[in-house]
């Protein structure tokens, strides 16, 4: 069985998600209780990642450029150029992150999609849409975060850097197995949640 947890004054969206309240801001854990033991697979260690990255990102505590400038330290952002790199131009000013934004949420966000990164997360805490959207949402804005953050560090350390598209591609395996790792019972409040992340990513 799954848990749901809830602080602050936001209405639970599902009974089968897990969810933490930092700062400002909902994120949606969803794991599967059961597993117990079993070994992680590399989508679930993803899924438990992105959960720290996340909550560095809310609390602004990832070591982007302005924050290594009071180390002495001169970073620029790695996917784009810009000079002054930013949590706020990270996610999603940047115009690669925000091509990757764009292309993982495919239809989910629709005509209201913005780069900027204070619109985006008060819309994921307060909007209140479809509850099988708003998870879909919380869930991918998850895995986003995490995946730039990491292509970000894989190319700070020299490592070979990926395309846009194959980023937003990972985003969207980890989502469907993140998805499939739930196996939610007939009638649960999850059921169906894969056939509407083919519906607006398709």
């Amino acid at each position: 069985m799954l848990l749901s947890r809830f602080k602050g004054n936001l209405y639970p969206l599902v009974i089968e998600a897990q969810t933490s309240f930092y700062g400002s801001m909902l994120s949606v854990n969803i794991r599967v209780i059961s597993r117990r033991a079993e070994r992680e697979s590399r989508y679930e260690a993803d899924e438990r990642r992105s959960s720290g990255a996340l909550w560095f990102a809310i609390k602004n505590r990832l070591s982007t450029g302005d924050r290594m400038r009071v180390w002495g330290l001169q970073q620029e952002c790695l996917l784009c150029g810009e000079k002054d790199e930013t949590r706020y131009h990270l996610f999603f000013a940047c115009p690669y992150s925000f091509m990757v934004w764009v292309r993982a949420t495919g239809s989910l966000l629709g005509n209201r999609i913005t780069p900027d990164w204070q619109d985006t997360v008060t819309r994921i805490q307060y909007d209140r849409g479809n509850k099988m959207d708003m998870v879909l949402m919380r869930m991918v804005f998850q895995m986003a975060v995490y995946h730039i953050w990491r292509e970000r560090n894989t190319r700070r350390h020299g490592k070979a850097w990926i395309p846009m598209e194959k980023l937003a591609y990972q985003i969207d395996k980890t989502m469907r197995n993140i998805i499939l790792s739930l196996r939610y019972s007939y009638g649960s409040k999850l059921e169906g949640l894969m056939r509407r992340w083919f519906e607006v990513t398709s």
